[in-house]
């Protein structure tokens, strides 16, 4: 469905459209040959949500804020191009934290939780994305508890804090103490990666390293 929307707009909103999962992002370049380009991306956003709302949907959490805007969670911000932990969610992390390292014990509603956070978290901070695996894989042996005991419930199903998660829990509580909260904005050249955005970087020599990247944009390749 997603990818038919994307393909009906393509005709009234034209380049410059991305979407996830629910949510559609209109990103435009501030000046084109010189001119401000904001009257354009004032039509392509009316033309969007008209659109949406023409086929029956529903628009909720419109932002046109020319240059940061709230998503998925955080804070996106163009200039400079940073992904922002909101403080109220940095405040809630750091006492999760506290509590997820508190025990040798943990339940599995807690795990389940401890795992939705720290995806999210990694998301931007890069860094602890490999560390969520320990507590996937104690997410996994807790899932498979519960329906071997249907006596049991997420919440009262405890479950041992292995080596690996205890270390995982420990470096990324290390990480995000005195974290300025931001993180870079990058694309991932990985197999989720979009088909929209190719990359290639060669070895690195004694001269250095290079590389390019390759944008489809209304059709055409745009090497950078």
């Amino acid at each position: 469905m997603l990818a038919i929307l994307m393909w009906h707009f393509q005709e009234t909103v034209h380049m410059g459209l991305e979407a996830y999962v629910d949510n559609f992002y209109l990103i435009l370049p501030k000046m084109v040959n010189g001119v401000d380009n904001e009257p354009a991306f004032d039509r392509a956003s009316s033309a969007l949500v008209d659109g949406l709302l023409d086929l029956g949907g529903e628009v909720h959490e419109e932002q046109r804020m020319r240059h940061a805007m709230k998503s998925l969670g955080w804070q996106f911000s163009s200039k400079p191009l940073q992904m922002i932990c909101p403080i109220d969610k940095y405040t809630l992390l750091v006492e999760y934290f506290e509590l997820w390292r508190s025990g040798a014990t943990l339940s599995l509603a807690q795990v389940r939780t401890a795992v939705g956070l720290c995806n999210w978290l990694a998301a931007g901070l890069l860094i602890i994305k490999c560390d969520v695996s320990p507590l996937s894989c104690m997410r996994t042996v807790g899932e498979m508890q519960l329906k071997r005991s249907p006596k049991l419930s997420a919440e009262s199903l405890m479950l041992p804090v292995s080596k690996e998660a205890e270390a995982a829990l420990e470096f990324m509580q290390t990480a995000i103490t005195g974290w300025d909260r931001c993180c870079p904005v990058v694309v991932t050249f990985g197999p989720m990666a979009s088909l929209e955005v190719v990359g290639q970087v060669d070895a690195s020599t004694t001269d250095g390293c290079g590389g390019f990247i390759l944008l489809s944009i209304a059709g055409r390749l745009k090497a950078l």
